[in-house]
């Protein structure tokens, strides 16, 4: 037979857990060692990533400003819409998050360079993405979008507005299987919602903010302002139980 336990640690517990119980008249007791989680944290997100291969990323975070820069390269090895720098926070359930974004680079092409947030996931053992996306492009871009797409294609759905600057402030709600876009009008100083997407993501998904590049020998800065993130407590399970008697 099979016994199965999970622990819910702190996240930033390391060292040995131990358990003890009694199974009909038996008392049986367990072990398992917890290597420390070292996350690369970055104001309020918990860690950062490239997805995709990338030559070279970073990201930054001005405590004084409350500004964060992510810069990125062409990268390749996943469609390149989404091939970018990602900072993000695993969550599970609803959340939120917005920010007022900016796609910076240093050509005229602006459909090449992007920066907004998202909401992603993985499947089938990470070999699967799937993300609910709001993004600016470049400066002189007209345009903003609603983005849904995975590794194997992509695809871009209600395009939006008549921008002509490359910065919005944007917000994306995560209601259970529901996803809600958000645009803020600074005329009204009000949101407007600007589309609603039913996709279903199992748990846990990450939240956070995107800069993806799609030109050689060019780069892509997005900043993001006034970020704000709302999201549940994500707990921490213990693997690989070692049972002794």
């Amino acid at each position: 037979s099979i016994l199965s336990y999970t622990v819910i640690p702190p996240d930033t517990a390391s060292g040995k857990v131990e358990f003890s119980g009694t199974v009909g008249d038996q008392e049986i007791g367990g072990m398992a060692m917890m290597d420390r989680v070292e996350p690369d944290p970055i104001g309020i997100f918990q860690n950062q990533l490239n997805l995709g291969t990338i030559p070279f990323t970073s990201a930054e975070y001005d405590s004084q400003t409350g500004v964060y820069s992510i810069h990125t390269t062409l990268g390749s090895g996943i469609n390149v819409v989404v091939c970018g720098h990602y900072l993000y926070c695993m969550t599970s359930g609803n959340c939120s998050i917005e920010a007022q974004c900016e796609a910076q680079h240093p050509n005229d092409n602006p459909w090449n360079h992007t920066a907004g947030i998202t909401i992603f996931t993985f499947f089938n053992a990470k070999t699967y993405f799937s993300c609910v996306t709001m993004e600016v492009k470049g400066v002189g871009s007209s345009e903003c979008y609603v983005f849904e797409g995975t590794q194997a294609g992509a695809g871009y759905t209600n395009e939006f507005g008549s921008r002509t600057s490359s910065e919005g402030r944007f917000r994306i709600d995560r209601r259970d299987d529901v996803f809600y876009c958000y645009n803020f009008n600074p005329q009204l100083q009000e949101w407007k919602l600007v589309d609603t997407r039913k996709k279903t993501m199992p748990d846990p998904v990450y939240v956070g903010l995107v800069a993806v590049c799609g030109m050689e020998d060019s780069y892509t800065q997005g900043i993001f302002r006034d970020v704000k993130l709302t999201m549940q407590a994500t707990p921490s399970a213990v693997k690989d139980w070692e049972v002794y008697q």
